[in-house]
């Protein structure tokens, strides 16, 4: 085992996906730090956000060997499943993360692996070496607060779309109003989406148990433009609890 480390902010499971395509699944999670985005509605902002949290009690430097041993702790080796990569963003530790995913492939029942992505950075930076693979991108719209000229790399978008086509990606946007939709729209058609790979997940600044109102609107703006609905489950049940 070399002495290849990655920048962690927690591991945590079983517990269940909240969101996108593979919603109620028992899913164990892998969460890095840093990010080079700074959403306004981010629920995960001790990951980056050094003003409000602290950097040194946040993140902690892990090898492949301890994060393999925690996850195996967790039981995630032992009942091969969901295995979540988040962050963060994942992708901004994509070399590192080529000789976890490849113990992951050879060392152990492979599980199904799930990055988490806000698109900004080449999935080929992971050469050949990504297990069984999907990546959930979540492009970052103008609701975000993010300059988009940071948020969004149409040749990037480009490549992940290539990946939806082979059933190995789809697209996920925060969206709280119908200026939002519209934005999703223009995406779409700009970058030859299909439809049928967009989900539509209900912006809520302030996580809450109770926000039908909102699930209501997103799941109707889903349905008459021909996306799929994404709810935030994990909100649901447990509020805005972290390892949950």
């Amino acid at each position: 085992m070399s002495g290849t480390e990655l920048i962690v902010s927690e591991i945590f499971g079983p517990t269940i996906q909240g969101e996108g395509p593979y919603t109620g699944r028992r899913a164990f999670f892998l969460r890095l730090g840093i990010c080079n985005l700074k959403c306004t509605w981010c629920d995960t902002k001790y990951t980056w956000d050094w003003k409000n949290y602290d950097y040194k009690e946040e993140l902690k430097r892990m090898s492949c060997e301890q994060i393999n041993d925690k996850l195996s702790d967790l039981g995630a080796f032992s009942n091969p499943g969901l295995i979540v990569i988040s962050g963060g963003e994942p992708m901004l530790q994509r070399h590192k993360l080529v000789e976890l995913l490849t113990d992951w492939t050879f060392a152990y029942a492979p599980p199904i692996v799930q990055m988490e992505t806000a698109g900004t950075v080449s999935p080929s930076d992971l050469g050949n070496y990504f297990p069984a693979n999907y990546f959930v991108v979540s492009p970052k719209l103008n609701n975000s607060g993010n300059d988009l000229s940071k948020s969004i790399k149409p040749e990037i978008i480009s490549e992940f779309n290539e990946l939806a086509l082979m059933d190995m990606a789809c697209f996920k946007f925060v969206v709280a109003a119908d200026k939002d939709v519209n934005e999703v729209l223009d995406f779409t058609e700009k970058f030859s989406i299909s439809p049928c790979d967009v989900w539509l997940m209900p912006n809520t600044k302030k996580l809450t148990k109770d926000f039908s109102m909102m699930d209501y609107s997103t799941a109707e703006r889903a349905i008459k433009y021909g996306f799929n609905y994404s709810d935030r489950l994990h909100v649901r049940i447990w509020g805005g609890d972290r390892g949950k």
